[in-house]
């Protein structure tokens, strides 16, 4: 690969007792529906956690996540990267959620709302949801 944007991003490698042990990670933003995780060869499973509830890990796997996690951050920060994973036409609340993943911040909803509408980054259109047991919400889209 000759593109440092497609080349591993992180290498690091750590002393086995029995051999050199070389890890390298690539994260990815995928629709959890849409893929299933398969374990390697090595592996007994392979299973989906919460950023904030992964166990500890081999090796430096735990500094591995924690640097693609703060990677992401900064790639949302810039160029709102993961608003693919939001449906075609999305609720403020859903578009909220989004945020509060990548972030790992709590964010205050009526704040929330204002800064979505002043940075103009979705227009609202003229749909509401449906099929919801409680008041529909007005449905958005990102901004082209």
């Amino acid at each position: 690969v000759n593109d440092s944007k497609d080349r591993k991003w992180l290498e690091l490698y750590r002393k086995n007792p029995s051999e050199r042990v070389i890890t390298t990670a690539y994260y990815a933003l995928v629709k959890m529906d849409d893929f299933v995780p398969n374990p390697a060869s090595f592996a007994g499973e392979a299973l989906w956690w919460d950023i904030q509830d992964v166990p500890e890990l081999a090796f430096d796997h735990n500094e591995i996540v924690e640097v693609a996690l703060w990677k992401l951050q900064r790639h949302f920060e810039l160029n709102k990267s993961g608003y693919e994973l939001l449906p075609r036409k999305f609720t403020l609340n859903q578009l909220q959620q989004l945020h509060q993943a990548i972030t790992q911040e709590e964010l205050d909803k009526r704040n929330f709302r204002k800064k979505v509408v002043r940075d103009k980054l979705v227009e609202a259109t003229d749909e509401k949801q449906d099929n919801v047991l409680h008041k529909p919400a007005r449905l958005y889209r990102i901004k082209v």
